[in-house]
């Protein structure tokens, strides 16, 4: 759902094969922005709280737009989002509860979804990856998004999409320092990633 500039995306369960569903979406949506005509840099968050939805569409057409979307969950994503320095999404702690009973049934699955969050390797293969978060108020290490190559490896987002990205929009002179902090980061993350393999 696109609500203004925004992009809110949820599951109807708290399940670890949903997380990585969305988590898939996400890379998915982040590397189509950069790499295809759209030029749209995005930023965000995947974070795991309460949401409610009051749907109304079925009752106009399956095609109109009438439902409002309340709760922690879009707060806190939007807050975290906002907060970020750099385009890309990062992925709250509470998304990977280690005690969380869907977690150890989903360890033990056979979904090709299941990777765990213990080894970087299978991080890495998820579209998962360990690094220094950029916020506004300093970096931190946490985990993110790869949306580098969701597909296969001959399909990267280069440098050079990155920065057609955010030149496509005109910025302000007095936001050119924040704008090329938010570019440096973003690169950053890229050139860290680009040799990471992950299967389609």
């Amino acid at each position: 759902m696109i609500i203004s500039d925004t992009i809110i995306l949820w599951s109807d369960d708290t399940s670890y094969p949903s997380f990585y569903s969305i988590v898939k979406a996400v890379r998915n949506i982040i590397w189509k922005c950069f790499k295809t005509q759209y030029n749209i840099a995005l930023r965000g968050a995947i974070v795991m709280d309460s949401v409610t939805i009051f749907d109304n569409r079925k009752a106009v057409n399956q095609k109109a737009i009438d439902a409002s979307i309340i709760g922690k969950a879009i707060i806190k994503a939007y807050e975290l989002g906002n907060s970020l320095e750099w385009a890309g999404c990062y992925i709250s702690p509470e998304c990977f509860a280690e005690n969380d009973s869907s977690f150890e049934l989903f360890k033990v699955g056979s979904s090709d979804l299941m990777f765990t969050v213990f080894d970087d390797l299978d991080f890495r293969q998820s579209g998962i990856v360990k690094c220094n978060v950029p916020f506004k108020t300093g970096s931190k290490e946490g985990y993110a998004v790869n949306w580098i190559h969701p597909f296969n490896v001959g399909m990267n987002v280069e440098e050079s999409n990155i920065k057609s990205t955010f030149a496509k929009y005109p910025c302000p002179d007095d936001q050119q320092e924040k704008l090329k902090q938010k570019i440096e980061n973003t690169i950053a993350f890229q050139r860290q990633f680009l040799s990471t393999e992950i299967p389609a």
